[in-house]
């Protein structure tokens, strides 16, 4: 089934605000994927599948630091 035109809008709407909520949170300073989630009051699953989109293409990278749990921490990448 393909998405109808409204459908595509809203899902490009959600997509361009959860971008902008997470880069703003990884201005304040480095975090893992599951303190984003809690930050933006989503499910861990989702905000994984938006942290990998934005490192994909060169927003985020991980640190080298990795937390007590295996985490690892995203943050901005600087150009």
């Amino acid at each position: 089934m393909v998405p109808s035109e409204k459908e595509l809008m809203e899902i490009i709407k959600a997509e361009m605000f959860f971008r902008d909520k997470i880069i703003s949170a990884l201005k304040e300073k480095p975090l893992t994927i599951p303190e984003i989630a809690t930050h933006l009051g989503q499910p861990t699953a989702q905000v994984m599948y938006w942290v990998m989109a934005l490192r994909k293409y060169g927003v985020i990278e991980e640190t080298e630091e990795v937390t007590d749990e295996g985490y690892y921490k995203y943050k901005l990448v600087t150009k």
